[in-house]
Order: C-alpha cells, then structure tokens, then sequence
C-alpha cells in the first residue's frame, strides 16, 4: 500500500514541476533538450518502470 501512495506523490511532483506524463502508459515525455536527471523522474523509472521518451520541439 504504501508504494502506491509513494508513486502518487512521485505524480504530483510531476504535474507540480509541468512535466508530462501518463499514468496509464507509465511513460514521461520530455523534450530531447531538457534534463532528465530528476530525482522524481529517475524515482519512477527505476522504481515502477516507467518510461522516459524524448521528444522533438
């Protein structure tokens, strides 16, 4: 239970920061020039394997 409270905090602080995401395809996107060294980002990719994928502007 708790890890499912862990990875909705680890979402807000997504949504906090506007970094886009979906939930339902535990992917985050990112613009191939941003970081992604994020603590929050790199929390969800190795924790609930999420994905990150780059986009271009």
């Amino acid at each position: 239970m708790k890890a499912k409270y862990r990875r909705y905090y680890l979402h807000r602080m997504l949504k906090k920061k506007e970094i886009r995401y979906n939930p339902y395809k535990r992917t985050i996107y990112r613009f191939f020039d941003e970081p992604t060294d994020d603590k929050h980002i790199q929390s969800l990719n190795k924790d609930f394997g999420y994905n990150v994928q780059l986009e271009i502007r």
